[in-house]
């Protein structure tokens, strides 16, 4: 049997159940120089009330570490955008609690097993 390319894929998984956590539903390639994260907004604050007046979505991208660890790991996002090799920001509008946005990313290393730390911020 003969097969074509292989693709490689990275999870580690948080708990998206924490009030004012970012979930990342999707990660695709789209082009060697770019990937997208689908990324779904909280609707609630990190203290459990609705969720209003989101700012932006911050997204720390550096590669994983050669054991898969992903570097940002038990970091807080001021610390993980500091040690990102980059991040992308989105503004957002007022309202967009609860919606999921598309978020488009470099690829710092084809080949590479990248790593993200995201999050919003009110």
């Amino acid at each position: 049997m003969s097969f074509g390319p292989v693709t490689l894929g990275l999870s580690s998984t948080s708990d998206i159940s924490a009030p004012g956590a970012v979930r990342i539903l999707s990660i695709t390639q789209t082009s060697n120089s770019s990937l997208v994260l689908k990324c779904e907004l909280p609707t609630l604050d990190s203290d459990g009330s609705a969720l209003t007046g989101l700012t932006k979505l911050v997204v720390a991208e550096a590669l994983a570490t050669v054991d898969g660890v992903n570097p940002f790991e038990n970091l807080s996002m001021e610390s993980a955008i500091g040690l990102a090799d980059a991040t992308t920001n989105m503004e957002l509008a007022a309202d967009a609690a609860g919606t999921v946005v598309d978020v488009t990313v470099p690829i710092l290393t084809v080949g590479a097993v990248h790593a993200f730390a995201v999050a919003a911020s009110d």
